[in-house]
């Protein structure tokens, strides 16, 4: 039902208990002057008046919770996080070419990492409830990619990078792993981009309770290395300095 309706039936029944509380307000003197029965009605005319009021008072309390219900069900958002599919890849490349500008790999490479293990990359979605509709919208991404053993000694000597990896680095899906490197983190507000880290975060402790002991990434902007060092995060090497490689402090 919609709740505008609650409010003529309100005034409705103000009105009407308005009537009755007036009929047993009247003056002795004019109740006196009316017929037996309706003076007998003027008596007791205070109970439906009060119970009229009261339901007045309910139904202009629906009516305030039902738009505001109504404003919330219309204005509501929320955001998600869930494996990237094919069609995210895409996207995932633009934004982080848009804010990263470069070392990104080709949108053919990330093709081939999907394919290879669906687990390396997550979407942040934001889903919109706007006259009775879902709108779902790509919001950022977070990239964590599982590195075999010996990807992980041609990464510390700088043989290989994040933008350079190919598939045969990369440890397959339901395979066991214990080295995983942060690929990228990225979105277009910041209530994505805290969602995105506490998504990263999230699914970081998951993997370090199946066994992942090292964490590694490269920062190469000034938020990517505030947000690294913020979360213990210290520097393989003498250097601080972005684009260098770092390793999270698990002590």
């Amino acid at each position: 039902m919609n709740p505008k309706n609650f409010l003529p039936i309100s005034i409705t029944c103000f009105a009407i208990a308005g009537a009755f509380l007036g009929f047993y307000a009247l003056k002795p003197e004019t109740i006196t002057m009316l017929p037996e029965w309706l003076q007998t009605v003027s008596f007791f005319s205070w109970i439906p008046g009060v119970v009229l009021l009261l339901a007045g008072f309910a139904f202009l309390i629906l009516y305030g919770v039902g738009l505001s219900a109504q404003y919330f069900l219309k204005n509501c958002k929320y955001f998600d996080c869930r494996k990237a599919n094919e069609a995210d890849l895409l996207k995932i490349y633009d934004i982080a070419t848009d804010l990263y500008d470069w070392n990104v790999s080709p949108l053919e490479t990330m093709k081939k990492w999907h394919s290879h293990n669906k687990t390396i990359f997550w979407v942040i979605e934001k889903t919109i409830f706007s006259d009775k509709k879902k709108i779902k919208s790509f919001e950022g991404y977070f990239c964590v990619i599982p590195m075999k053993e010996e990807a992980v000694e041609m990464f510390l000597k700088g043989e290989v990078t994040g933008a350079t990896m190919e598939v045969g680095h990369i440890v397959p899906e339901r395979r066991k792993f214990t080295d995983v490197y942060i690929g990228g983190i990225a979105a277009y507000s910041n209530s994505a981009k805290g969602y995105a880290m506490l998504g990263l975060k999230q699914y970081l402790s998951f993997l370090m309770e199946r066994g992942v002991c090292r964490v590694l990434t490269r920062p190469v902007t000034p938020d990517g290395m505030r947000v690294a060092i913020h979360h213990s995060f210290v520097p393989l090497g003498p250097n601080a300095d972005e684009g260098n490689l770092y390793q999270i402090n698990n002590h």
